[in-house]
């Protein structure tokens, strides 16, 4: 089994804008080649993880655009269940 961790940082060291602020902020920083990359590494993954926060937040599909029917298994780590099937599937 081989495990890849995959996570955005800004230059001064935080993975978001601040807690309760959406990590998209930083994602409209990437170039249209960062984005590429990242939907093909997603691609080739059998699972995404993020955190609860995240899907509370973000609402992220967590899907590759760029091969139908090739997404990952979303993994979302919680023990108060707040994530309901309203959120993305």
């Amino acid at each position: 089994m081989k495990t890849t961790i995959f996570s955005q940082i800004s230059i001064d060291g935080k993975l978001t804008m601040g807690a309760g602020n959406s990590s998209k902020e930083l994602f409209s920083l990437f170039s249209n080649e960062d984005m590429e990359f990242i939907h093909l590494f997603r691609g080739n993954v059998q699972g995404i993880m993020v955190g609860k926060n995240t899907i509370l937040t973000d609402n992220p599909f967590l899907t590759n655009r760029y091969e139908e029917n090739k997404n990952p298994i979303r993994i979302i780590p919680t023990t108060t269940f707040q994530i309901t099937i309203l959120y993305r599937k």
